[in-house]
C-alpha cells in the first residue's frame, strides 16, 4: 500500500518517544511519525539522497533532532498545531554529534571540534572546550544519570559541572594495577 506520509521506503533510523510514537528517519531526510497506526509526515527533509535525521533529545517539550547538514528541528505546539523550530550552531562547522544532558541541555561539536550547547534557543560555545584534553572530539554521550562524557582522541572525561574530568587511565596508573610478569 502506498503511504504518501513515508516518503521513502528506504531508511536510515527509527526511534521512539515516551508518548509511545514511532519516529522514523528515511533515506532523503524526511522525518515521519507512527501513532496509533498511522503515519504521519512531520518534516520534508532535504531531498537529497542518503541524508538522515536523528533524534537527540526525547522530552515531550522539546523533541529535537539534528538533520544531515547539523541543523537542529525542534517540534513545538502552539494552539494544538505542531510546527518546527530551526537552529544552526554558530560558525562555520555544522554539528557532527549531538546528545542531551539530564537539565535538557543538548551538547554538539562539529568538524571544527569546538563543544557547543544548545540551551533553550541559544548555542553557547564551552570556552577551550571545558579544558577537555586532545584535539579531536570523536564521540559525545549522556548516561543514565543525564552526566556528559567525551571522547577525544587522547582519551575519555566527564563532565563535572564546570569542566571536563579526564578519567583515563594512565599507563602508568593500569601497570600500577597490573599484577608482574
Amino acid at each position: 500500500e502506498n503511504t504518501p506520509a513515508l516518503r521513502h521506503a528506504r531508511i536510515r533510523r527509527l526511534a521512539t518517544t515516551p508518548d509511545g510514537a514511532l519516529w522514523i528517519s528515511a533515506y532523503d531526510g524526511s522525518l515521519t511519525s507512527y501513532r496509533e497506526g498511522s503515519f504521519k509526515l512531520e518534516w520534508p527533509g532535504e531531498g537529497v539522497a542518503d541524508s538522515t535525521t536523528a533524534l537527540v533529545a526525547r522530552r515531550p517539550d522539546q523533541l529535537t533532532f539534528m538533520v544531515r547538514t547539523g541543523e537542529f528541528i525542534r517540534r513545538r505546539t502552539v494552539d494544538g498545531t505542531n510546527g518546527w523550530e530551526t537552529f544552526r550552531p554558530p560558525g562555520a562547522s555544522a554539528g557532527q554529534q549531538a546528545v542531551e544532558d539530564g537539565d535538557g541541555v543538548i551538547w554538539c561539536s562539529g568538524r571544527d571540534q569546538k563543544i557547543l550547547r544548545l540551551i533553550g534557543n541559544t548555542f553557547a560555545a564551552l570556552p577551550a572546550n571545558g579544558g577537555l584534553d586532545g584535539t579531536s572530539v570523536n564521540c559525545l554521550v549522556a548516561d543514565p544519570r543525564g552526566r556528559v562524557w567525551a571522547g577525544t582522541d587522547r582519551g575519555y572525561a566527564i563532565w563535572n559541572g564546570s569542566q571536563f574530568e579526564t578519567m583515563t587511565p594512565t599507563a602508568l596508573a593500569v601497570s600500577m594495577t597490573e599484577p608482574p610478569p
